[in-house]
């Protein structure tokens, strides 16, 4: 090898699931290493050193045109600038640079459980009887239930590197949920497959435990829906002098009606989640989420039905390509 052409870009292998850097120059393979050691004082104390031998090995590379390389990290991204740097130093008019495409692609299983709370409204009749017997409709007012249980979803979930920026990527997967539940007040029985579009940051990517934040969509198809809503609003009788009366005064065929919606599961939900990662090594991830949702699944004008969900996801993904 001649001239600037000596002096290759920094190549990412891969040793024994951890990741190793070389550099290359006049035909001769040099590694980039870095090693920590624990050694004892003076005192006695157990301390840890680190030592960085990747510098020296850049500085003896860069004797033609010295770089600082005190900042440099053991990373792609920090050693491709410095390999940079040195050829622009070295040729003013070189317009080599180094690239690094992103090919990420991690896939695995993840498991999710969901705490619900389901806030209703609806009208409440306040009815009045005339001297007469007749009943009818004096005014309305509107009366809320809040009801609270719990599910679960689990399937697969992918996450995929997009653009050069290595702290967004993309998450996706296909869920499945469901729950049963059954009371005086409501029947829930539904199956969905979940479909959710996430735009994720991670940061601390030098570290094997890494926070993100996420926000995107999930896309929600009811295979199975038997979930229905049957409040009897707790109507109040009164004479014309507002005196109230009994059930057992309301005259014959006075009319009660039954408020009965079923849900309508299948809509778009924004979500929000935060958590963290943790890179076993280079190939297996253990992630974990904690993820909120909120969504109006009334199918009547008169009833108004909020669902919001917060749901705490564990899962294991495998790196495919890197």
């Amino acid at each position: 090898f001649t001239g600037l052409k000596d002096l290759k870009p920094v190549q990412d292998l891969f040793e024994r699931n951890r990741i190793s850097y070389f550099i290359v120059k006049n035909g001769i393979l040099s590694p980039l290493e870095k090693s920590a050691v624990m050694d004892r004082t003076e005192s006695g104390a157990m301390i840890k050193r680190v030592h960085e031998t990747y510098k020296k090995t850049l500085r003896d590379s860069f004797v033609e045109c010295p770089q600082d390389v005190s900042k440099v990290q053991l990373s792609s991204l920090s050693l491709q600038k410095i390999v940079s740097r040195y050829n622009t130093c070295v040729d003013s008019t070189s317009s080599i640079t180094y690239t690094q495409k992103r090919n990420v692609l991690l896939m695995g299983y993840s498991y999710g459980f969901v705490n619900n709370h389901l806030q209703v409204a609806m009208p409440d009749y306040f009815f009045s009887i005339d001297d007469k017997g007749y009943v009818y409709r004096a005014s309305t007012q509107e009366i809320s239930k809040d009801i609270k249980f719990k599910s679960a979803t689990q399937g697969l979930s992918f996450e995929i590197g997009v653009g050069k920026n290595k702290h967004f990527s993309l998450t996706s997967g296909i869920m499945f949920s469901g729950v049963e539940l059954a009371s005086n007040k409501m029947f829930i029985k539904y199956t969905n497959l979940e479909v959710p579009v996430s735009m994720k940051y991670s940061a601390f990517l030098g570290s094997p435990l890494r926070p993100h934040i996420s926000v995107g969509l999930v896309m929600r198809n009811t295979i199975h829906n038997y979930s229905e809503l049957y409040f009897l609003p707790s109507y109040k009788f009164a004479d014309l002098r507002g005196n109230p009366i009994p059930d057992d005064g309301i005259p014959d065929g006075a009319i009660k009606p039954m408020y009965r919606d079923q849900f309508y599961l299948d809509k778009l939900q924004l979500v929000s989640a935060f958590g963290l990662d943790y890179f076993v090594n280079s190939r297996l991830e253990i992630t974990s989420q904690f993820r909120m949702a909120q969504s109006s699944i009334s199918g009547k004008s008169s009833v108004t039905m909020i669902l919001a969900s917060k749901t705490l996801f564990v899962g294991l993904l495998y790196r495919l390509h890197k």
